[in-house]
């Protein structure tokens, strides 16, 4: 059994990967966005990334990203991610989560959609992330 998130799409990518441009300004589902493109700066994180621009629509009240889409080498569209919903983490820090998630291959026809019911943020151990412990 497969699906349309690649490791790629479950992670933030690194801010130093990609040259960014504010493209324009929509509505999104009745949301003021941002149009960012985002490209990587060398062929090498193409590779890494899988793909070679991506456009993200960001709210300009919340900044969430609430809609990806992604283009081939040949720069043609092959998926588009929607975050449908989020839950809010910390109500100080304004932190959030994406709690569903549906992504749309349009090479393959193929859609996976990503659900998480219970979100919960519990305390861990600051040792728990240390080398040390990590290549028990």
């Amino acid at each position: 059994m497969g699906s349309e998130f690649s490791n790629a799409n479950m992670t933030a990518p690194g801010l130093e990967d990609f040259s960014y441009a504010i493209v324009g300004e929509e509505e999104l589902d009745g949301k003021a966005c941002y149009k960012i493109e985002s490209i990587p700066v060398d062929t090498k994180l193409e590779d890494q990334y899988g793909y070679s621009k991506s456009l993200s629509w960001i709210d300009k009240n919340s900044y969430l990203v609430y809609r990806i889409e992604y283009f081939d080498f040949d720069g043609e569209l092959f998926k588009t991610i929607s975050n449908r919903e989020f839950k809010k983490l910390d109500e100080l820090k304004g932190s959030y989560m994406v709690t569903n998630m549906y992504a749309q291959n349009h090479s393959n026809k193929r859609s996976s959609e990503m659900i998480m019911n219970r979100v919960e943020i519990t305390s861990a151990n600051s040792s728990y992330f240390t080398v040390a412990y990590l290549e028990k």
